[in-house]
C-alpha cells in the first residue's frame, strides 16, 4: 500500500488566517487537504476574504479537502460575513458541511 503526502505551496503567510495545506495520495488518487484557523473575538476583516480567495486560488485546479475554524456564523445568512463567505464557497464550487453551532 503505497502513501504519500507532500507540502503544497500556499504563497505568502496570510494575516489573518493560519493554515496548513498538503496533498495526500493514495493508491494513485490524490486530494489536498486545507486547514484553516481564523482566531474568533476579533471582527472578520475584507482582508480575511481576499487571503482566502487567494489560497483558493493557487488551489482549485485541485479536488480539495477544506476544514477548519472560521470563526464565521454561517447559521445567520442575514449577517454580511456569513453572507460573503457563502458567496466564495459558491465561487469556489465548495459547499459547507456543517451548519450547527457547537455550544
Amino acid at each position: 500500500m503505497q502513501r504519500e503526502q507532500r507540502r503544497v505551496d500556499t504563497g505568502d503567510t496570510k494575516s489573518t488566517l493560519e493554515h496548513i495545506c498538503t496533498r495526500v495520495t493514495s493508491h494513485g488518487s490524490s486530494c489536498v487537504v486545507l486547514l484553516i484557523y481564523r482566531p474568533g473575538g476579533c471582527a472578520v476583516e475584507t482582508s480575511f476574504f481576499s487571503e482566502l480567495a487567494d489560497l483558493l486560488d493557487r488551489l482549485i485546479s485541485s479536488r480539495v479537502l477544506f476544514v477548519g475554524d472560521l470563526n464565521v456564523r454561517l447559521d445567520r445568512p442575514n449577517e454580511a460575513t456569513s453572507r460573503r463567505l457563502h458567496e466564495l464557497f459558491a465561487t469556489y464550487g465548495l459547499s459547507c458541511c456543517v451548519m450547527t453551532v457547537a455550544v
